[in-house]
Order: structure tokens, then sequence, then C-alpha cells
């Protein structure tokens, strides 16, 4: 989560304005009425092959789902239709997701974010991170603001899902070297200040955030059993220790590995 985090946060709204300008990769478009065939390349990694064991690499990151639904429930996401959506397009792969770019009729263009299936365990990775986004925005942290999702993949697009905003700009890692030295000076300073706030917040113990609604899903015994019932959307702060090192990341959860916080359910304000 940290890794992901701070690779979100590193891109232009921490930036001096001489470097406001986007540039977003974009794949091959796709037409919203062509019918994707099963070996689309919406649903195969296609940025790069491996050494070793490439082909257990590619099915590991090859996720099908329904395009239609998918963009049906984007749509929904923002209260539009789907004939609103005119641009379906691959965006980036990276280690855990991968992202498309949507556009809709009246030129508003967000993300969907689809986990792979060796992104484990899927349900945990989603609802923690839409979580911390929103527990985050709710201190002012300038994160993409999260639109829709699903934390599991029981819906009509068959796949879990993140729909939110893009980031704007630049990767930092592509200008760096373009930069005068006051401008680097500035950027450190104001990525050091954004670091403060974040280390600033306050937390009862390690671990990670959910929303009641999600915990619900994951551990519904122990929510039923807190003396003050929270809301759908209050942040649970749960404990999770993972003893099974080397072993199946597939492990089934149980109260043995798992605990609510109940006393420090945290509202977002």
């Amino acid at each position: 989560m940290a890794n992901r985090l701070f690779g979100a946060i590193s891109h232009i709204p921490y930036l001096p304005k001489i470097i406001t300008a986007p540039r977003l990769i974009f794949a091959r478009p796709i037409s919203t009425i062509q019918k994707m065939p099963e070996s689309c390349d919406l649903f195969e990694y296609t940025s790069g092959r491996w050494i070793y064991n490439d082909d257990l690499r590619h099915r590991e990151r090859r996720r099908v789902f329904n395009v239609s639904e998918l963009k049906r429930l984007a749509a929904l996401a923002i209260q539009q239709e789907e004939v609103d959506v005119i641009g379906f397009e691959k965006l980036a792969e990276g280690g855990f997701n991968r992202s498309f770019l949507i556009t809709m009729r009246d030129g508003y263009r967000f993300v969907a974010r689809i986990p792979y299936p060796a992104t484990e365990p899927n349900l945990l990775v989603v609802a923690s991170e839409v979580a911390m986004l929103e527990f985050l925005r709710a201190h002012d942290i300038p994160v993409p603001k999260v639109l829709g999702y699903s934390a599991v993949a029981n819906n009509r697009a068959g796949t879990e899902y993140i729909f939110m905003e893009p980031v704007r700009g630049q990767n930092l890692g592509g200008i760096w070297y373009t930069l005068s030295e006051r401008e680097r000076r500035e950027l450190v300073a104001r990525i050091v200040q954004l670091e403060s706030r974040l280390f600033e917040l306050q937390f009862p113990a390690s671990g990670s955030l959910y929303f009641c609604k999600d915990y619900q899903i994951i551990m519904p015994e122990s929510l039923s059993q807190a003396p003050n019932r929270p809301t759908p959307s209050a942040l649970a702060l749960i404990l999770r220790w993972n003893c099974g090192t080397g072993k199946d990341s597939t492990y089934q959860l149980s109260a043995a590995h798992t605990e609510i916080l109940r006393q420090f359910l945290l509202p977002v304000p």
C-alpha cells in the first residue's frame, strides 16, 4: 500500500507550475460498439516480457471481464449512461493493476483500475486502497478522488475495479534531469512538506484501513458483535498478522489472523 500511495503522490500536484502539462501514454483506442474477442489486448499484459516463466507471468496478469458492463458501471458512477461512453482505452499496466482511460461524450475523462488475478487477496487490496484514499482526502492530502469501486468480482463486469479521477501531470522520473538546481530544491522541499503531513497522521496501532461495509464481507461476525454498530461509511483499523511467509498467499482469513479494534473506529470528517 505504501509503495502504491507514494507512487501516486509523486506526480504533478506537488510540482512547480513550470511542469503542469499532462503527458499521458495511451494504447490503441477501442470502439465502444466493437465486440471484444477473448484474446483482446484489454485482457492481456502487453507491456513487456520476462526472461523466465514468461507464459506463467502473462497468465497471472490475464484478466477477462465484461467490457460493456464495466463501461455501464463506470457511467453509472458519474450519473451518466453507457451510451455516453465514447472511449475505452488501455492506459497503463503496473505491478498490481491494469488501468483504462474512459472518455465520456461531454469530454470528461477518468480512470478504471482492475487488479491482476495474481494481486492477492484482491478483496483486501482493493477495499483497503479505497479506504486509505478516502482517509487521506479527508485530511486534505492531494490524492485522486474515488468515483466508485467494487472490492469483489461478483458483479456484472466480473471483476474488482476502482473508478477514480486521473492524476494530471508528468512523471517526475522523466523530467528530473531537465530541472534546474533551484527547481529541484523547491520540488524536494514540497515533497518533504507533504510527507511530513502524512507522518503527522495518528493511528492507535499498525494495520490496514477498511470501510465497515467492506469489513462486513471480510469478517461479518466481528462487526455484529460491536457494542456500538458503526455506519457503513465509517473506517475501521484492522490488525492482521501474516504468519505464512513463503506459503500460498490465498490462505483463508480467520479470527486468529484478523482483529478489529472496535474502540478505534475512525469516522471520516
